[in-house]
């Protein structure tokens, strides 16, 4: 069965006694969805979809396997391999568990979060974490749990990451310890500005560096 468009979808939805106040979204920022299936419960005011779902707001892509619009239209949660990709092209994540606020553009991802940059010269920079929040489309990320964070020749492990995408910059906490070839860097929180290689660690700091490396690092 080939994907229904959004408008069709609410027709469908006639029969479940889901009333049209109920779909309603903004005009300013319409919900555009996609999916194989659509069933809607009155009793919770909830309307679920499967099968190759695609939601696109605000120029940002939701794909899932399976979406639920919660009253309101506000929350989405969206469940099994879930991928985002923001306007910009320049944000994309996947994972598992996800709710995105609409009228915010909120993204909170849970289970396998995997969070992949690019900068404008295309070099990549993965982040992978326990729970990964995005925000106003990928200009902010928070990352928390088990992260880590690989980017060339880098490798950062820590428990909590906040990555600024317009000033292109990390601060680390959580014990963070950052591999540099063979030279560590730890500290009780490190910042770094990625595209020109400088690193500030404060506090407790512990370097171990080897001489024919340290000319990479400012």
């Amino acid at each position: 069965m080939k994907s229904l468009p959004f408008l069709m979808l609410v027709v469908l939805l006639a029969g479940s006694n889901v009333t049209a106040d109920e779909m309603k979204v903004s005009k300013e920022t319409p919900l555009e969805i996609t999916a194989k299936k659509v069933t809607g419960n009155s009793k919770t005011k909830e309307v679920s979809y499967s099968g190759e779902v695609v939601l696109k707001h605000a120029g940002n892509i939701l794909k899932s396997e399976k979406l639920v619009l919660l009253p309101g239209n506000n929350r989405i949660v969206a469940e099994t391999n879930v991928h985002f990709l923001s306007s910009t092209k320049l944000v994309e994540i996947t994972g598992g568990y996800t709710e995105y606020f609409k009228d915010t553009g909120q993204l909170t991802m849970k289970d396998n979060a995997i969070l992949f940059l690019k900068d404008k010269e295309g070099v990549a920079t993965n982040i992978k974490g326990d729970v990964v929040e995005v925000y106003n489309g990928g200009a902010r990320a928070v990352v928390s749990g088990r992260v880590v964070i690989i980017r060339d020749d880098l490798t950062i492990y820590c428990e909590n990451a906040d990555y600024d995408r317009q000033e292109d910059r990390i601060k680390l906490e959580g014990s963070p310890r950052v591999l540099q070839g063979k030279n560590t860097y730890q500290g009780d929180s490190i910042n770094i500005t990625i595209k020109d290689r400088k690193m500030v660690a404060d506090k407790n700091v512990k370097a171990q560096i080897y001489t024919e490396e340290s000319k990479n690092v400012n």
